[in-house]
Formats: structure tokens, sequence, C-alpha cells
């Protein structure tokens, strides 16, 4: 799994891509402490058959659950920018 991490005064804040990367593509975030506890920030995907771009909010750091979610249509991802 590819990682890239930046060192917090929370702990390592560290971006991480999912498993299978070709037919998953998402990403996710989180804070990693000194302790070793991992609290999720956010996830993020691309749909492939909707193909839409999605995003999951982690609000509740007692909870693996995410709390919010979003997701952005090809044409919203898509849009001419001038």
């Amino acid at each position: 799994m590819e990682k890239i991490s930046v060192p917090t005064p929370l702990g390592l804040l560290t971006a991480c891509i999912g498993g299978d990367s070709e037919c998953y593509p998402e990403i996710f975030v989180y804070l990693q402490r000194e302790d070793g506890v991992e609290i999720d920030l956010v996830a993020t995907d691309v749909d492939l058959e909707t193909r839409n771009a999605r995003a999951y909010l982690y609000g509740d750091t007692s909870s693996e659950g995410y709390t919010r979610h979003h997701v952005w249509s090809e044409n919203e991802i898509n849009i001419k920018v001038d």
C-alpha cells in the first residue's frame, strides 16, 4: 500500500492508496497518534461504474463510521473553467 505522511503536533498525517487502486480507486487520510492509534479523517474514491467522485468525512473520532458523504457527478467534475 502506497503512503505519504507528514509529521504534525497531533501525529503523522497520512494519505494512503486503497488496496486495489485499479478496480477501486480510493485514498484514505488519517492521523496516526504517537501511541499508534489511527484516527480516520476522510476517504475519497471514484466509482468506475457511475463515474462519480465521492467523499466520506469521519466527523466522530470515537466511531469508525463516516458522518457525512458528498458526491460529485462527472458533469460537475468536468465543468468548464475559464
